[in-house]
């Protein structure tokens, strides 16, 4: 619902989304000729896939020395870190929960806590984005990141079991609330700061970038799959996250200059 109501609010702001163009039309109704053209086309392809291979690698490298030439792209690598903490409450996080002993009813109704907490940053982002550049919005947003995520950190050193799980829930639902800021923060800064012409190679490098730590938050995982290794998980995304903010601070917010919203 939450979603509907703003596409539609986006689709009255822009009247020109109303539009259709005649071409569209035509290539609707022909959709199913050039499918039969399209199976002809398959064998084709398959025949030259190994330049097409070769092709879509020099696109790769070039797509990245592209996206590293921005003077931005330390804020897309410092968002793409992001992705390596399992401090949210994903597959891994709430295994360990409920190994924990978490109830499913309470661990439900904390996820929706998490939820609205996060969705709560885009209030947040249209106040602060009007009364401070959005580098320095970027930079706060990440710092109270990393601020809540050491109480994750925490709990670790507190031997009281229900204390030191409300540190650690708390820590990752309240942590949400930077995630959201500095994620529109740096998505606004690459929409003002980069080419019109090349905002797309940008926007998928961006994509790959963060699916890349991901992955890699995947492989930790996997590595430390005892419940009784979570520690170790802990540090890595705490860490991630720190150095996200280095990133951030030396690469951004020093160094790019940010007009005023």
């Amino acid at each position: 619902m939450v979603e509907y109501i703003c596409t539609a609010k986006i689709y009255n702001l822009v009247p020109e989304l109303a539009l259709s163009s005649a071409p569209c039309a035509k290539q609707n109704t022909d959709v199913h000729e050039q499918s039969d053209e399209h199976v002809s086309e398959i064998g084709a392809l398959l025949s030259s896939s190994h330049p097409k291979i070769e092709e879509n690698e020099k696109t790769a490298s070039s797509a990245l020395q592209i996206y590293l030439s921005q003077p931005i792209a330390a804020a897309g690598i410092a968002l793409a870190m992001l992705y390596l903490n399992v401090l949210s409450f994903g597959a891994i996080s709430t295994s360990y929960l409920i190994w924990r002993g978490l109830r499913l009813d309470l661990l439900g109704f904390l996820r929706g806590i998490s939820s609205l907490i996060g969705l709560s940053g885009t209030i947040v982002f249209n106040h602060a984005s009007s009364r401070m550049s959005l580098k320095t919005l970027s930079m706060l947003s990440i710092l109270l990141q990393l601020t809540l995520l050491s109480l994750c950190v925490l709990s670790l050193f507190v031997r009281e079991s229900k204390t030191s799980l409300t540190l650690l829930v708390v820590g990752i639902c309240s942590s949400r609330l930077g995630l959201w800021v500095f994620d529109m923060s740096v998505t606004q800064l690459m929409q003002e700061l980069v080419p019109e012409e090349i905002r797309g190679v940008m926007g998928s490098m961006q994509h790959s970038l963060n699916k890349t730590f991901e992955l890699l938050s995947y492989l930790a995982g996997i590595v430390y799959s005892d419940v009784e290794q979570f520690h170790v998980l802990i540090y890595i995304g705490y860490g991630a996250v720190a150095v996200a903010a280095i990133i951030q601070a030396c690469g951004v917010y020093f160094n790019v200059r940010v007009p005023h919203s």
